[in-house]
């Protein structure tokens, strides 16, 4: 019996739950994306496997679903050769009745073959050493498949000021290391002065850093507690203490130049997402304390890291993202960054507002760097250059006998 392309997934998809591989999905079956997440990242080339995940060893694996098609299963093998350049293994599936013609015939890449609603035949490709490796890809994949919160959150932190972040930790700190929400949205609004949605905002920009985790109930994990007694030692002993500070490093002033250690250690914790790593490294790159626009650090991103800047630098809005990654699969980067309409209809309205806020409190951007609260139809990427100031100072953590727990 002829399998269509759907019935083919459905049984893949099914087998490779039962081996325990852990996967996401690219395809417009319902049926299949009901059940699977849909993979945001952007692969080399034009490639675009319709399953890409890990095994249970942790090898990275693409697997590229066809019908009974004779013509659609010998391009698909074409394909998953292609996938083989990035990913340790790669398979076409296929009805078996019309791949096991062509089955014996792999050696880069594997077969699945299905019949009725299962995997009746599953052969493996030989193993070879990868000729390109693309960190990026398994590194958003592996945050993708384990981390349920989006990978896009470092980015959306609403509160211009990463002193708000610590307040939820003390707080918790003080009375009681594990408090549920309204106990600590009651104990924020009364000794740290903020209210209505702030609230939240802190609560989950905490949680999003890895200093508390838990969703009804809130408990201070080991990174919270380092927070903590760092504060301590640094004499910021009370949410009042926290408020003056903030006032204290507000404009012109920042984080970094009045109490670094602390602005160092927030920056440890926004390191530990992928995606913030990335866009250091490309800082680091540009000239220091030179205006740079927010367009030259795209064209940078685009071409080095293009799934650091869906993430980061884009909107979440469905037709503008598909836009960008559309221009970035076809190597239009041009249109992408040069197109100030185009490029407005896809930038995150955040970067340039509270998140080039947090930027210059963390020490990577200097104080010389400007936000502005305009509209997107009315930002001027040259009226608003990013600073890149990312110097060798260390932290002073070890002067007070605070250790990075891991």
């Amino acid at each position: 019996m002829a399998h269509t392309e759907e019935e083919v997934f459905f049984a893949v998809t099914r087998h490779l739950e039962d081996k325990g591989w852990k996967f996401l999905v690219d395809c417009n079956y319902e049926s299949i994306l009901e059940q699977y997440d849909r993979y945001s990242m952007i692969l080399p080339g034009q490639s675009k496997p319709d399953i890409l995940g890990l095994t249970s060893q942790g090898q990275m694996f693409a697997v590229e679903v066809k019908g009974s098609g004779t013509t659609e299963i010998k391009g698909g093998g074409g394909q998953a050769r292609e996938y083989r350049r990035g990913v340790h293994l790669s398979y076409l599936a296929a009805d078996w009745d019309n791949l096991e013609v062509y089955a014996s015939d792999f050696t880069e890449i594997g077969a699945i073959g299905v019949s009725g609603s299962e995997v009746v035949d599953w052969r493996e490709p030989n193993m070879k050493k990868l000729s390109i490796t693309y960190p990026d890809i398994r590194a958003n994949l592996e945050y993708q498949l384990f981390n349920r919160d989006s990978i896009s959150k470092i980015a959306s932190l609403n509160l211009a000021h990463p002193v708000n972040f610590l307040a939820p930790v003390l707080g918790s700190g003080i009375y009681g290391h594990s408090m549920d929400h309204d106990q600590l949205t009651g104990l924020l609004e009364s000794e740290y002065d903020m209210a209505g949605g702030s609230l939240d905002h802190m609560i989950d920009a905490s949680r999003v850093l890895g200093l508390l985790e838990g969703s009804d109930k809130y408990r201070i994990t080991e990174h919270g507690q380092v927070a903590v007694e760092l504060m301590n030692h640094l004499g910021w002993e009370s949410l009042q203490n926290l408020a003056d500070l903030k006032a204290k490093t507000s404009d012109p002033n920042t984080l970094y130049s009045i109490e670094p250690s602390l602005a160092i250690f927030l920056r440890d914790r926004y390191l530990e997402h992928q995606d913030f790593r990335a866009l250091v490294e490309i800082l680091r790159d540009f000239p220091q304390n030179r205006a740079t626009t927010l367009i030259e650090i795209s064209r940078r991103l685009i071409r080095e890291h293009p799934n650091t800047f869906l993430h980061l630098f884009c909107t979440n809005r469905e037709e503008s993202i598909n836009e960008a990654r559309s221009l970035i699969r076809s190597q239009n980067i041009d249109k992408l960054t040069d197109d100030l309409d185009v490029f407005r209809t896809i930038l995150r309205q955040n970067i340039y507002q509270n998140f080039t806020r947090q930027l210059k409190h963390l020490g990577v951007l200097s104080h010389r760097t400007n936000s502005t609260t305009k509209k997107l139809k009315n930002f001027n990427p040259e009226e608003y250059p990013w600073y890149p100031n990312i110097t060798d100072r260390y932290s002073r953590l070890s002067e007070f006998g605070v250790g990075r727990k891991s």
